[in-house]
């Protein structure tokens, strides 16, 4: 076992263990640092997360038109080892699934009830933005931090034989350093990050599946029972509103107005802060199911169809929340996060059974994500093995459950969650890191790939002159 268990196994279980016993003593303690902290970063480097953030979505945007998106995530000739749409599946499942069925009503009826981008709550503008900026939380931005990561993993293991390890895509700027103390650190950052915020084959294939069919039977009935039209409508409204305003977006600080610079800290750069956290894990699950896929097909197919899902699934539960607090059939602002939609449900026909069927849908992501986060910790700790020890996995379970288990009965849960995300600023300049370096190595292929055609390509022959 000591063979297949690297050092980074060891340094993440003592800060691990560091953090939880800190968080089970002392969790007031935890939570006035970790705040402080948090709100010191997101008052300072508010601009640094915007920025960051929209350099990801213009590199994805740049490589799916650029002929380098012609490029094998794998060995020339290789086929994807998923089918379509059970690759799409395992996209939704993994990425973000659970905290749709949590945010699905939440977040838009925050947006219009209770906290307002526009400052105005409960108006026909507030209504609009709601759902608009549920888009943008939840759409091409968290998915093109996933995607950056996951290709540079995709790339690095599977076109250049490198072990999947974050550490590994860093090779062409650092070189044999990435073995050394720098390499170490930071594939520590991800395994913490990912500890913190949370087999690969058919039995994630099959649990994808199954989230994708009961979701969309959820879907499909809320659709039918709640206000057809008006759901129809704003979903239409807000795509396009998403479409035309998601440059000014991408860029708001609002920095003389306080109130809303408050908002944008609590939800924007607090977003892009936990997607950003959860990319190691999120990028090595969605590169480890893409083999085979070009370049182009890879971006196009993580950005778009989940961000598609996404914002159908917020349309139809947000606006039958939403529609439900505008008549005032029913406060649903006034109930708690984790509630919000069981209370939208409580509303609509076949109560028991959407609610029974809401509760099987996390059940299954849940299963999912713990399934998914135990690989991707056993293959950081295995030296990026594609094939982690069942040992390895069964301890990294062990330990999750610890973890979660420990800081709910202590209260210390929320700090080590401000941890998560103070640990992705670091890990957002690793990000840059393996910007450049993928596309060092990417424009180094792609010349030697046009250099062997220029070759390669026949001559016409001459023809002699009488």
């Amino acid at each position: 076992m000591k063979k297949n268990i690297s050092s980074v196994f060891w340094i993440v279980i003592v800060i691990t263990a560091a953090a939880v016993l800190w968080g089970a003593i002392s969790p007031d303690s935890l939570q006035q640092v970790t705040d402080t902290a948090q709100k010191f970063i997101t008052d300072s480097f508010g601009w640094y997360y915007l920025l960051v953030v929209s350099i990801f979505v213009g590199f994805c945007l740049f490589l799916i038109v650029s002929p380098i998106g012609t490029i094998k995530l794998g060995k020339p000739g290789e086929k994807p080892e998923f089918g379509l749409l059970s690759w799409f599946a395992m996209l939704f499942s993994a990425g973000m699934g659970i905290g749709l069925v949590f945010y699905g009503a939440a977040e838009p009826i925050s947006h219009y009830a209770i906290s307002s981008p526009s400052g105005e709550t409960e108006t026909p503008q507030a209504f609009r933005d709601a759902l608009r900026y549920t888009f943008f939380h939840w759409g091409l931005h968290a998915w093109a931090i996933y995607a950056v990561v996951a290709l540079c993993i995709a790339y690095f293991q599977f076109r250049k034989d490198a072990p999947g390890l974050i550490s590994s895509t860093l090779t062409p700027l650092l070189g044999d350093k990435v073995n050394g103390p720098i390499g170490k650190a930071i594939d520590c950052i991800a395994v913490f990050a990912t500890v913190v915020g949370v087999a690969i084959g058919k039995g994630i294939k099959y649990l994808s599946n199954t989230n994708m069919a009961l979701a969309g039977i959820l879907m499909i009935f809320m659709l039918i029972a709640g206000p057809t039209v008006l759901i129809m409508n704003s979903f239409t409204d807000s795509i396009g509103q998403y479409i035309q305003n998601i440059v000014q977006m991408s860029f708001r600080l609002s920095p003389n107005d306080p109130q809303k610079r408050e908002w944008i800290n609590s939800w924007t750069i607090f977003y892009w802060a936990w997607w950003i956290s959860w990319s190691p894990f999120v990028g090595i699950f969605i590169a480890r199911v893409s083999r085979g896929r070009t370049i182009r097909e890879f971006l196009i197919g993580v950005l778009v169809t989940p961000c598609i899902l996404a914002f159908l699934w917020f349309a139809i539960f947000g606006v039958s929340a939403m529609d439900l607090q505008q008549k005032g059939v029913f406060n649903v602002a006034g109930m708690s996060t984790d509630t919000m939609l069981f209370g939208a449900l409580s509303h609509y026909p076949l109560t028991m059974v959407t609610s029974v069927l809401t509760l099987i849908l996390i059940a299954v992501f849940f299963i999912t994500s713990a399934d998914s986060a135990t690989f991707v910790l056993g293959m950081q700790t295995s030296y990026g093995s594609l094939d982690p020890s069942n040992r390895v996995k069964i301890i990294w379970g062990v330990i999750q459950s610890a973890v979660a288990a420990v800081l709910l009965y202590s209260g210390g849960l929320a700090a080590l969650q401000n941890t998560a995300i103070l640990a992705a600023v670091p890990f957002s300049v690793v990000i840059l890191l393996m910007i450049v370096s993928l596309y060092k190595s990417l424009a180094s292929e792609r010349k030697g790939i046009k250099q062997a055609e220029k070759y390669q390509k026949p001559r016409s022959p001459r023809v002699k002159k009488a």
